[in-house]
């Protein structure tokens, strides 16, 4: 199953972690509205997570069956 991370900030990246130890996630895609984010989650959790500033590519994918919010409250 693959799983899409929307908001890749500190909680976002600990969910990323989380969900690549899973048998059965197959993939981790990342979203958030800030490039900066998305590249210090390929470094903290591996270059090979996919991310994206683009809210309707994640949401298009046929493939993600699981989305995590972990956007601020604010």
């Amino acid at each position: 199953m693959r799983v899409a991370v929307l908001g890749t900030g500190g909680m976002g990246r600990g969910a990323v972690r989380d969900l690549k130890s899973i048998p059965t996630v197959d993939g981790v895609v990342g979203y958030d509205i800030d490039a900066r984010r998305l590249d210090e989650m390929r470094k903290e959790c591996g270059s090979d997570i996919p991310g994206t500033t683009r809210l309707e590519e994640v949401l298009s994918d046929s493939r993600v069956k699981l989305v995590f919010i972990t956007a601020p409250n604010a």
